[in-house]
């Protein structure tokens, strides 16, 4: 990706247009311009990423650059428009910018020396339930690990214990993840680094986070996992290791997390059973897209 465009330096200017408001990287300021944002980003090649209840995503190309546009807005009224539900709607409504608060976990995560996407762009307009928030992030060189797996079905154990060091390094920094999901941990295309993703919802801690605070967050990955452990159990068992802790210590703890990750998909409605074909369903056509066509 070009960087004469949106240069490489983390300086943030103050972002005002078209009753937008918000921070921009410098060089990116002198590109918009001043137009409508969301209108600008809109009229440049683009395709649809994701439509879910409350935002839309879709990936854009501008001047060389690719990026991610995700619009986020309490308006949508309807479950056609992506309606929440009101309870949501409104929680979301009488926060503070989250557009601002992702910046500022960003730039903190950075800070700490942990890989996360470069943001670019982030405005708000409105309020209350009529706010709407832009994000514009630099696309990541990665992929998933089970898309990157797929390609290399040996090299998953590795992997995933890469992945383990990381998710050590990110709690070591303080920072707790808002959703420790396995498509929210993006391997670099060399291999040697992991790009977290989504982090709106992160905590951060002035010190290393807690055991409990870690459990938590190995109890969300836990709960995704359960169906497939024998393939992450290597993960859980290079976390803790990694952490110094002896098996007879680390074995319970990580018992008590497959059981709370199971009581949980007992109640989502899908047994595990169920949710276990589903996701190896996923991951065999994961594996037919990434074969090679002989």
């Amino acid at each position: 990706m070009p960087t004469h465009t949106l240069g490489t330096s983390d300086e943030y200017e103050p972002y005002h247009s078209a009753r937008w408001r918000g921070r921009i990287a410098a060089a990116w300021q002198r590109e918009l311009g001043d137009a409508d944002p969301l209108q600008w980003y809109l009229s440049h090649p683009h395709q649809p990423v994701r439509r879910r209840p409350g935002g839309h995503t879709w990936r854009v190309r501008i001047e060389g650059a690719e990026l991610y546009v995700k619009h986020i807005s309490a308006c949508y009224r309807t479950e056609q428009e992506g309606g929440w539900k009101a309870g949501k709607r409104l929680r979301w409504a009488l926060r503070r910018s989250p557009a601002m608060r992702l910046l500022r976990i960003t730039q903190a995560m950075r800070s700490r020396g942990l890989a996360v996407p470069r943001i670019v762009h982030v405005a708000y307009r409105g309020a209350g339930l009529s706010r709407e928030e832009l994000v514009v992030t630099e696309a990541v060189a990665g992929k998933s690990l089970m898309r990157k797996a797929a390609g290399q079905p040996g090299e998953l154990p590795a992997l995933l214990e890469l992945v383990a060091e990381k998710v050590f390094e990110m709690h070591q920094a303080g920072v707790v993840h808002g959703h420790l999901l396995p498509g929210h941990m993006l391997i670099t295309d060399d291999g040697r680094d992991v790009v977290f993703i989504d982090n709106d919802e992160n905590r951060l801690r002035r010190r290393p986070a807690s055991w409990s605070d870690r459990m938590r967050n190995l109890g969300q990955l836990a709960h995704q996992v359960s169906p497939i452990y024998r393939q992450w159990s290597p993960f859980f068992r290079a976390y803790f290791q990694r952490a110094g802790l002896p098996p007879r210590r680390w074995r319970p703890m990580l018992a008590t997390l497959l059981q709370q990750a199971r009581e949980r998909g007992r109640h989502s409605g899908r047994s595990r059973l169920e949710r276990g074909r589903a996701a190896r369903k996923r991951i065999a056509q994961i594996a037919a897209r990434a074969a090679p066509v002989s």
